[in-house]
């Protein structure tokens, strides 16, 4: 499992004046309450809880119409405390406290082999606040981030992506008998991303830009990782999207878009046969002439 966390490939700026002009803020007043009620509204009762020990049902009592002070400013407070939050305006110390998380390996397949220990997904489980406000940050940029990742990409913005994925590779094969179809699959994609070129990415593109303060802030610390008993696990989590967070998906698949979107040009022009690529998160299909694909 150690190997399943690697160290940092390459360091995290400091600070974001390495990102070119300082991306504006003014979502965080106006889409941020909005996005916030939703994502507590979405978040599962009966949840894990992180390391915390936090649970959804703890955010989801502030999201009630108490008509008594103080219970009524509740849900205000908590609104402009995720705005410092995404703003980066919170103590160094909390964001590398609050993006803990707690490992649990799940077991892929069963060893064949009783002298190995079977292969596991590092999943992490985060705290709910960090889930619940990286959600609202997701939810407040969902038009910048269906534009950017659609049409390769369906794992991040697409309703229905992975049925439209099977569907698409389906049609694809029956309109084009000559094509073939082939499969990619990043290994421990999650956990390898570079962390530097997740935020290089975010950077480069206008409608992303604005999410780069959060993304740097909670992105920036190696971040904690015990396990379920609370003993702490290895050196942390320097490297990758913590598989399990909120963003987790998202800033992954931001690092793979360019090299997912230029295969996919060259695909669909190659002789003018009309190839494609397309991609679920770290499944990422090929489709075109065999010659081509290779």
């Amino acid at each position: 499992m150690v190997r399943k966390f690697p160290g940092r490939k390459k360091p995290v700026p400091t600070d974001l004046s390495d990102y070119g002009p300082e991306p504006e803020e003014g979502w965080v007043d106006e889409l941020m309450p909005e996005a916030l009620n939703k994502a507590i509204k979405q978040a599962a009762r009966g949840s894990a809880a992180g390391p915390d020990g936090a649970r959804a049902e703890h955010f989801k009592v502030l999201d009630r119409n108490y008509t008594q002070y103080p219970e009524s400013e509740a849900m205000g407070a908590f609104q402009r405390f995720a705005q410092m939050y995404v703003s980066a305006q919170l103590p160094e110390w909390y964001y590398q406290v609050i993006t803990a998380s707690t490992l649990i390996p799940l077991i892929k397949e069963k060893s064949v082999n009783p002298a190995r220990a079977p292969d596991a997904r590092p999943v992490q489980v985060g705290n709910v606040e960090d889930r619940i406000i990286g959600k609202a940050v997701s939810i407040a940029h969902a038009e910048p981030m269906q534009e950017y990742f659609e049409p390769q990409q369906l794992g991040v913005t697409t309703k229905g992506g992975l049925e439209i994925l099977v569907q698409s590779v389906r049609m694809q094969l029956k309109r084009k008998p000559r094509h073939c179809c082939v499969k990619l699959d990043i290994t421990n994609m999650f956990n390898e991303i570079s962390r530097a070129a997740v935020l290089e990415e975010f950077s480069k593109n206008e409608g992303l830009r604005t999410m780069l303060p959060y993304m740097h802030v909670t992105h920036r610390p190696a971040s904690d990782v015990f396990w379920a008993d609370g003993t702490p696990f290895s050196e942390g989590c320097p490297e990758g999207m913590r598989q399990g967070s909120a963003m987790a998906g998202a800033g992954a698949a931001a690092a793979i878009q360019p090299a997912l979107r230029r295969a996919d040009e060259r695909l669909a022009q190659n002789r003018g046969d009309e190839g494609a690529a397309r991609g679920d998160f770290d499944d990422c299909y090929m489709m075109g002439l065999p010659e081509d694909v290779e």
